[in-house]
């Protein structure tokens, strides 16, 4: 939750008069971890029963066997993440830290709506075709910040002012606040997006036929970059609930990042698995606005009750969305 190795928890407990050993945390994460695998999977169904999620990836260091001296390696292992834009669910996935496609594959098996998302080859499949059902859109901010790592050129600065513009416009009303609805933000976005957009591509497609810019420079990378990923930027605004960009999932891996800086490494690629179950909870937890030890301390006692078998159907209600704290709970 804190994104506290053991040694630290174990450290905290002991300052509070809880003394307990940093196996002995280990072993009881374990045992958790085996009681919510069936809500973990309930959790990943759901989060693909949403009409739009977005998807990202980051990295954590994991010690893995390997044939040397030492017999120990340590290498950078990836953690996948989904996020459910209507439900508020998010779900992490670990595979011995592979990035490869099929890893993806498994995780989204079965999908069937729109999947926002950065550039990278693997998600731009999705927006060529090769998955029936899903419909990819792009994420600005991910075009956006070539350009603004390069402002200080005058071509760039003029096109993420147009960017900018964009978000401007959007920014002036949010939905749920003064009466706001979907409805009233696509008619919205259909106003001022159509412009803009046509503007931006149009400065782009300058640069890229201007011999004057050099074709290895940053300026000409960024807007390859754009123009590239420019065929499923107007989707974003087919509707009034798409975000702009990916910065919701992207909020959630910081606690990824803040574990990279407060643990060495995960312990194992079954470390790796643990802590993705835990993200998967945690961050659900606060995006739905619930206090995670009260959560936690509540779920584990009715999963623990239940048997191996039961139907995945009956743990939907456990998820932070629809959690109620069980009434003879402490």
């Amino acid at each position: 939750m804190y994104s506290m190795p053991m040694n630290r928890i174990a450290s905290w407990l002991a300052d509070n008069d809880f003394r307990i050993g940093r196996g002995t945390i280990g072993g009881l994460l374990s045992k958790a971890t085996a009681v919510f695998s069936r809500l973990q999977e309930c959790l990943r169904q759901a989060v693909l029963e949403d009409s739009y999620i977005s998807g990202d990836e980051t990295f954590h260091k994991v010690r893995v066997e390997e044939k040397n001296d030492k017999g120990l390696k340590i290498k950078k292992g990836y953690i996948w993440n989904l996020v459910a834009h209507h439900l508020r669910l998010a779900y992490f996935f670990y595979s011995r830290g592979s990035r490869s496609e099929k890893v993806f594959e498994e995780i989204i098996e079965g999908y069937n709506g729109t999947f926002q998302s950065d550039a990278m080859s693997i998600y731009r499949k999705l927006g060529d075709g090769k998955y029936d059902g899903i419909n990819r859109i792009a994420c600005l901010q991910h075009i956006k910040r070539r350009f603004i790592d390069i402002k200080e050129i005058p071509k760039a600065a003029e096109i993420l002012r147009l960017f900018n513009l964009l978000y401007d416009r959007e920014h002036r009303h949010r939905i749920g606040r003064d009466g706001w609805t979907v409805a009233d933000n696509l008619r919205w976005r259909e106003e001022y997006a159509p412009p803009i957009l046509a503007r931006i591509e149009e400065k782009l497609n300058a640069v890229k036929t201007d011999p004057h810019v050099p074709a290895d420079s940053d300026l000409m990378g960024a807007v390859k970059y754009a123009l590239n990923e420019w065929e499923w930027v107007p989707a974003i605004f087919s509707r009034g609930d798409y975000d702009l960009d990916n910065n919701l999932i992207e909020r959630m891996q910081r606690l990824v990042s803040l574990l990279r800086r407060n643990s060495l490494f995960f312990g194992s690629h079954k470390g790796g698995e643990t802590a993705a179950m835990y993200l998967s909870l945690v961050v659900s937890c606060r995006l739905n606005g619930v206090n995670v030890m009260e959560y936690i301390s509540d779920i584990l006692n009715r999963c623990a009750s239940w048997s191996p078998t039961t139907p995945l159907e009956q743990y939907r209600n456990l998820l932070p969305d629809r959690w109620k704290r069980s009434e003879t709970a402490d």
